[in-house]
């Protein structure tokens, strides 16, 4: 993880390139001071079978971001922009607090509770494998609230966040909204450890369970266990056929201590294929 530079803080608002080369093609984008993005950017669409004919899908779009929150009995918003592309597995956000985050709340580890929702629905999927955005027709809810759960190494809850949320396509764009209550006093986060898995288990029709459990690194060295159950929702009243597997590749956040996060995740969906151990194949026992 980069932290910025003071060189980088003075420069202006700049669209950071901070995900893979070549991973998204962002050079016809540009950040106005505003925090919007502009210049042609898609949606990059492809065709795929689907139960009622060939859809056109779009891979690439634009993200508009926004939370609200109260924690450690402190309201702030973070708000903002970003972009996505479904055929690569990646998306990245560019947000600003305001006034700016409370002591204790550190936004290095929001990934796999604030951000959740955002980037499965840019989660790259494998041949066979339908993306939860197709299966949700781009549109869904996270109702009741997800649970993000931290735990130091001597096993202390040090951070609880409900987060409510719902996502859904507004033209070419992606638009996820979400309000988050709960305490957090965590020490200063370096990153989450990646890679890793998480899951999405089936539900009733319209409905599945999201599953993470993942390692924070504080700066320290400390390492902090990371739980986040989502109960996602959505009202096409189709099923999710089968668990998925979604591995979460890379997930970067830069922030300085200020106002100001980037943000950039990389993840894919593959059908759950549990492990068999040797001895339960060899005897069925």
């Amino acid at each position: 993880m980069t932290r910025h530079t003071a060189a980088a803080r003075g420069a202006g608002p700049v669209l950071r390139r901070i995900q893979k080369p070549g991973s998204m093609p962002m050079s016809a984008c540009r950040a106005e001071p505003s925090g919007a993005l502009t210049g042609r950017v898609g949606p990059r669409t492809v065709e795929l079978p689907g139960a009622f004919g060939r859809l056109r899908v779009a891979t690439l779009r634009r993200i508009e971001f926004r939370l609200t929150a109260r924690v450690n009995e402190s309201e702030f918003e973070m708000n903002g922009h970003g972009i996505g592309d479904q055929a690569a597995g990646t998306c990245e956000l560019h947000l600003t607090a305001v006034p700016g985050f409370p002591d204790g709340f550190d936004p290095v580890s929001c990934p796999m509770v604030c951000s959740h929702p955002t980037s499965l629905f840019f989660s790259a999927t494998e041949p066979g494998v339908e993306s939860f955005a197709q299966l949700t027709e781009g549109r869904y809810a996270v109702d009741p609230a997800r649970d993000g759960l931290l735990y130091s190494s001597e096993g202390e809850l040090v951070m609880r966040l409900s987060v409510t949320g719902n996502v859904y396509i507004d033209g070419d764009t992606l638009i996820s909204e979400h309000a988050m209550q709960g305490f957090s006093r965590l020490p200063r986060i370096a990153k989450t450890v990646t890679p890793f898995d998480d899951f999405l288990l089936p539900g009733s029709d319209g409905a599945a369970t999201g599953l993470a459990r993942y390692t924070l690194l504080a700066e320290s060295g400390e390492q902090l266990d990371g739980i986040t159950t989502v109960p996602y929702r959505w009202t096409n009243g189709r099923v999710l056929g089968a668990p998925l597997a979604r591995k979460v590749a890379s997930v970067h956040v830069d922030w300085d201590g200020g106002r100001t996060v980037h943000a950039y995740y990389e993840t894919s969906l593959r059908h759950f294929a549990p492990a068999v151990s040797p001895r339960f194949a060899a005897t069925g026992a």
